[in-house]
């Protein structure tokens, strides 16, 4: 499951219930009873049992991913507390077979065991992810189209910004301007426009980014991928929207530009 032992030892078969009470606990319980020591060693008392941490474990999410964390003490099955726990079961074939078998094992250990829901990680995983999933596709439909219409907007502006220039590009070429000055001039305004515009929408973004911070699970919100990506496309976009009507202009004689 990907549990892994930070500290200290797990839970060993040889801790049964005529040995000392036994636990590991998670990563987040060390930090919060003992800030920046090591939990190993320590005694808890629950419910009147006293239990000898001899382990550290990472961090894991038992519930939903958006659960907060929580304390978690893990005690070895013979000497729990408990008459509920939970059977986690390896396997390399199909995981709907394996409960007849995980049933008929338990049974043999213990036969006034009752076994409840059997379902694979899969179904479990699904049953807490399903929502999570369809509210980030909607997201990612709408962040789709929000990306669409500022590419429209931007290449509309751009466009119609460099067209207004037509008789300028006419002067220029009267008067000897070579054509790679021309375009280099256009581009280069229309880049500077468009990333004085990114430069604003990245701030607002990371910071609206860090509002979600604590909704995300297993990305952080600073990944710098995303903002080069769309940063990239909307150069891209503004560099071909400022050539086109550039290089049109420039086909056009320049006593024809002069009169417009």
């Amino acid at each position: 499951m990907g549990i892994r032992v930070l500290s200290g030892r797990g839970i060993n078969r040889s801790d049964d219930a005529g040995t000392q009470r036994v636990a590991v606990i998670n990563h987040y319980m060390n930090e919060q009873l003992w800030p920046g020591t090591d939990a190993v060693g320590q005694e808890i008392t629950i419910d009147s049992v006293r239990w000898t941490i001899v382990g550290v474990a990472s961090d894991v999410h038992h519930g939903g991913l958006d659960d907060p964390m929580r304390y978690e003490i893990d005690p070895p099955i013979a000497q729990a507390t408990t008459h509920t726990s939970s059977l986690v079961v390896w396997t390399d074939g199909d995981p709907a077979r394996m409960v007849d078998v995980v049933r008929d094992a338990v049974a043999t250990v213990d036969p006034s065991a009752a076994v409840g829901s059997a379902m694979s990680m899969r179904d479990i995983e699904a049953r807490h992810i399903s929502p999570l999933k369809l509210i980030a596709r909607l997201l990612m439909v709408f962040a789709a189209v929000t990306l669409v219409i500022a590419i429209v907007g931007l290449y509309g502006v751009i466009a119609y910004g460099v067209a207004q220039r037509t008789r300028e590009i006419g002067v220029r070429l009267a008067l000897g301007a070579q054509a790679r000055d021309i375009l280099s001039n256009v581009a280069g305004g229309a880049l500077r426009m468009t990333a004085v515009g990114i430069l604003i929408g990245g701030a607002g973004a990371f910071a609206f980014a860090q509002l979600l911070r604590a909704m995300l699970y297993r990305v952080t919100a600073n990944d710098p991928t995303t903002p080069l990506l769309v940063a990239t496309a909307l150069l891209g976009v503004a560099l071909i929207a400022a050539l086109i009507p550039a290089s049109r202009a420039m086909r056009t004689d320049p006593s024809v530009a002069l009169r417009e």
